[in-house]
């Protein structure tokens, strides 16, 4: 018994002619053309325009673990191991000459995981100057008011929504029918709105108040809609000092904690207004917030014909991923999303590659390939009001020393777990994670009558990934 490799080779001239109306997918991301591939399907949800580290290469490919696949780009690996969903480039597509796609009974050629093999194959540089131009463009202006958002109590307005892509390629002879060169450049400019919701204190609570709020001495929470027949969640609130009933901090003895009040500053008040209809509104908190999307890459190309058997190509791709403050909501792991303190998110990416070729006779060929591919994240605190952590610390010493913290005292504020329904308080800032990759690859092919033989080696070396988790995950009371 024997078994076919099945693959599946689109050429990027060829894409309008298999089902996409145009040769540009939505977001100008190519991961959108593998799922032209018969067989490839995703979760709810999947999005294809996002790149960086809001994309994604979960896939599953007929049937497959959707983190399972290596994506590779002219056969060198690109997968970010750190997650396996997501990549270290994103090739433009103005750069893209053709990809495959190797679903089962792979060749001796492939490995390295167990599920799809994707490999894009780029452009490269000709006898004759070829370049290219194009721009695309996308406007909330056009777009209507959602469900949500119209009824809330105010009315919120319609996300904003700006994005602007644009940027060519460019490639011909250096020397003629000896050396080419190619090269593009991608510029992603976006601005997206999303909503921010969250159960928060009033701004009253927030004050240190809970005379409008209290009953026989407890908090009334609104965590469970009273609407829904569920009774109201609420907890006791007392004077630590004495066990009496407290309904305002500010005439305690004590008064507010210097670090309570600060800590108090990283919640929004709540700003939905009840109703009769809804008297405990869930959540209380909403907020459209704009968030800055950069993106930008560069890709440079050589090949060099040394002789009638030998050719050689060196690449060189740089990708730049930028997310600022305000973040999206949801969008990112280890935020809440509230605007005082906030995270700007960057990850710098590099691919190089070197390969060289040579036919020997005229049945047998060597291929010969160094690669390097590696990233950087890099999460610094920010928001509107980024000096807050410091502030806090300053007032509230964490149990571990700083001098025993790698970052010394420049941290995240504390992790605070809201009581009685409120959501937590936490950030990810300052945080900085690195990856490299280093692959070597030989092989040859060489054909015997009717018969192919193929041999060939890898040799692999991942740096380990460095991880400084700048966090003080500090359980307070105040």
């Amino acid at each position: 018994m024997g078994a076919s490799l099945t693959q599946q080779i689109i050429l990027f001239e060829e894409i309008s002619r298999v089902g996409a109306p145009t040769p540009y997918p939505h977001g100008l991301n190519f991961i959108g053309l593998t799922l032209l591939v018969p067989g490839a399907s995703t979760q709810d949800g999947f999005n294809t325009s996002a790149k960086g580290l809001q994309g994604g290469t979960d896939i599953s490919f007929s049937g497959g673990q959707r983190t399972g696949n290596l994506f590779t780009v002219d056969g060198s690996p690109i997968n970010d191991t750190g997650s396996q969903r997501t990549i270290f480039v994103y090739p433009s597509l103005d750069s893209i000459d053709e990809f495959k796609i190797a679903t089962n009974s792979y060749g001796p050629e492939y490995g390295q995981s167990g599920g799809a093999q994707v490999n894009i194959i780029t452009k490269h540089g000709t006898n004759d100057w070829h370049g290219s131009l194009f721009y695309f463009g996308r406007n909330d202006a056009l777009n209507a008011n959602g469900f949500f958002n119209k009824n809330t109590i105010p009315v919120l307005h319609i996300p904003k929504l700006r994005r602007n892509d644009f940027g060519g390629s460019f490639g011909g002879p250096i020397k003629k029918d000896k050396l080419f060169i190619f090269t593009s450049e991608e510029w992603n400019r976006q601005i997206s709105g999303s909503l921010h919701a969250a159960q928060t204190p009033s701004a009253a609570e927030l004050a240190g108040d809970f005379t409008g709020a209290t009953t026989l001495g407890h908090l009334t929470n609104c965590f469970f809609n009273a609407s829904s027949g569920l009774p109201v969640h609420d907890f006791p609130v007392t004077d630590p000092a004495n066990s009496t009933k407290l309904t305002n901090i500010g005439s305690t003895v004590e008064g507010f904690s210097p670090a309570g009040r600060l800590i108090t500053q990283l919640y929004p008040a709540a700003n939905v207004t009840p109703t009769a209809a809804n008297p405990c509104p869930n959540p209380d908190y909403k907020q459209v917030l704009a968030t800055p999307l950069h993106y930008y890459q560069t890709n440079v190309r050589a090949d060099y014909v040394l002789n009638k058997s030998t050719n050689m190509f060196v690449k060189y791709t740089r990708d730049w991923w930028n997310q600022g403050t305000p973040s999206l909501a949801g969008a990112e792991w280890g935020e809440d999303g509230f605007p005082a303190v906030d995270s700007n998110w960057t990850q710098p990416s590099n691919l190089v590659t070197l390969r060289l070729s040579r036919t020997i006779g005229t049945s047998a060929v060597n291929d010969f390939q160094f690669s390097y591919a590696g990233n950087r994240i890099n999460i610094v605190s920010g928001g509107t009001s980024p000096t807050l952590a410091s502030q806090i610390y300053a007032n509230l010493t964490p149990v571990y020393p700083f001098s025993q913290k790698t970052s010394g005292s420049k941290l995240s504020p504390p992790l605070f777990w809201g009581p009685g329904g409120y959501s937590t308080l936490w950030n990810i800032a300052p945080w900085n994670n690195r990856e490299d990759r280093y692959t070597w690859t030989d092989d040859y092919s060489k054909v015997i009558g009717k018969h192919q033989v193929r041999v060939g080696a890898l040799l692999a070396h991942k740096a380990p990934i460095i991880v400084a988790a700048k966090q003080c995950h500090q359980y307070v009371r105040v």
